[in-house]
């Protein structure tokens, strides 16, 4: 079903109702990984409240490269601690940054669950995945936020000493083609961030899927951030300078939505093109039909001639009938994949659970880190704190588009000195979940009354309000 609707749209693309995209294609249902490397990788299903050891197998375009894993289940999720090390820079491959894990389900659908950050070949990487069965591969990508994996797999997962039933995926539902995208030459003189470059792929990215008529606003928005991150990377001041990452990240985020929007809404359009050639058909049907009554002397021969018509039309119809449900189905299957705010706050609510006491708003998460999660009487975090705050940062980066705003819990006091601390305190852990990648923000108590309550009890404490942008997702407006 799926080839039936590419083959009608590689008809249409010749006909000129698409343009064909020049930097990157998506391929659908196509062997896991290229048939110069392998046809399958193993996965398995995990025992639930359970430990395992696996392995990482360098594919053939990066032989020396290895890596471990342990994987923990439990009732909520899978938490994936991997080790990776003799790793290649992922220039050396073509238009890359970035090392990405994914995981497989055995259906074939992959998910991003982090980027790997490289130090000398080696990297590490902690994170998390509502599944349980699944298969582990590594990437080499564009930028970290991509939704669908790449054709150059670096790393594939091999057994160990696993708790759980071994599976097989031999497919994937879709994978990216970047070997028409120009790489970007990094000059090492200078000492700008890498997410600038990454930014620039992403942006390209979405332009060549036609984002600028598809998604326009969203892609202005990704053009914007990479703009400011240009100026600000420019920049003679250090604080400016400073900028520049976060904007990038934005930049990023933006372009990689816009890509995502494009790309539903070209499925959209050749669902349009099927429905146009069904409505065709329909109408020569009826004009068949009154050709016959109006000649009453002809009717018989008209009804052979126009029977033999009819059945190849009504064949004709129930094809494209056929095509038209399955693009439905595919269209249905993008937008799910596309993240919005609704389900990332459920998605961080139900992986947070486990890390952080919060309280649920319709828009967002409040996390009250009170005085004993930090050092007595001084302003850094405890070492449990930090632990469960630096597991939860990932958790939300690998969410994508979070704003955590931070909040002193103590606002009115006649003892200044508590004051003072709860302030510096919020300062010091914004700053913290800033350095390691979060985007924050100083928060301001929505009345003076809550704020009065809050300074009876807690004590110089922190409020963390994690919420997640509204825009960029309604994929209904022709204008976004």
């Amino acid at each position: 079903m799926v080839r039936a609707v590419a083959g009608i749209f590689a008809g249409l693309v010749c006909l000129g109702f698409f343009k064909p995209a020049t930097a990157q294609q998506i391929e659908q249902g196509v062997a896991i990984v290229s048939e110069s490397v392998a046809s399958r990788v193993d996965g398995f299903s995990y025992k639930p409240d359970s430990s395992s050891d696996l392995g990482f197998r360098g594919t053939a375009l990066a032989p020396r490269a290895a890596g471990s894993a342990r994987v923990r289940t439990s009732d909520s999720l899978t938490e994936i601690q991997g080790r990776f090390e003799d790793l290649p820079p992922p220039g050396g491959f073509g238009p890359f940054t970035v090392y990405v894990l994914w995981v497989v389900t055995p259906e074939g659908r992959a998910f991003n669950v982090g980027a790997i950050n490289l130090d000398g070949g080696k990297g590490r990487l902690t994170t998390t995945t509502p599944f349980s069965s699944f298969a582990m591969i590594v990437t080499a990508e564009p930028h970290f936020a991509v939704s669908i994996p790449g054709e150059t797999i670096v790393l594939q997962n091999v057994g160990g000493s696993v708790q759980g039933t071994q599976l097989v995926v031999t497919s994937l539902a879709a994978r990216a083609d970047y070997r028409s995208l120009a790489p970007i030459n990094i000059d090492p003189k200078l000492k700008a961030p890498i997410e600038l470059t990454m930014a620039r792929y992403a942006v390209t990215l979405a332009e060549n899927a036609d984002a600028a008529t598809l998604s326009p606003r969203t892609l202005e928005v990704a053009r914007a951030a990479l703009r400011d991150a240009d100026n600000a990377q420019a920049s003679r001041s250090s604080s400016v300078r400073g900028q520049a990452l976060e904007l990038a990240r934005q930049a990023i985020q933006a372009a990689e939505d816009a890509r995502a929007a494009a790309q539903t809404r070209q499925v959209g359009a050749k669902a349009q093109a099927l429905r146009d050639q069904l409505a065709e058909r329909d109408a020569r049907i009826r004009e068949l039909g009154l050709a016959a009554e109006r000649d009453k002397h002809a009717v018989e021969l008209a009804r052979q001639a126009s029977e033999r018509d009819k059945q190849l039309a009504a064949e004709e119809a129930a094809m494209l009938r056929s095509q038209l449900d399955a693009s439905a189905a595919e269209i249905k299957a993008v937008r799910q994949r596309l993240p919005n705010a609704t389900n990332r706050l459920q998605l961080a609510a139900q992986l947070l659970n486990r890390w952080l006491v919060f309280d649920v708003g319709e828009n967002n998460l409040t996390v009250h880190l009170t005085s004993d999660s930090f050092a007595n009487g001084k302003t850094e975090l405890g070492a449990d704190a930090r632990n469960r705050l630096s597991t939860a940062a990932g958790i939300l980066m690998g969410i994508g588009s979070g704003t955590v705003s931070v909040t002193p819990a103590l606002q009115f006091s006649e003892d200044v000195r508590q004051l003072g601390l709860s302030q510096q305190r919020a300062r010091g852990v914004m700053e913290w979940l800033a350095s390691v990648g979060l985007r924050t923000q100083a928060g301001v108590p929505s009345e003076a009354n809550a704020a009065l309550e809050k300074a009876l009890a807690p004590g110089p404490g922190v409020e963390l309000m994690i919420s997640f942008d509204e825009s960029n997702n309604n994929l209904k407006s022709a204008g976004n």
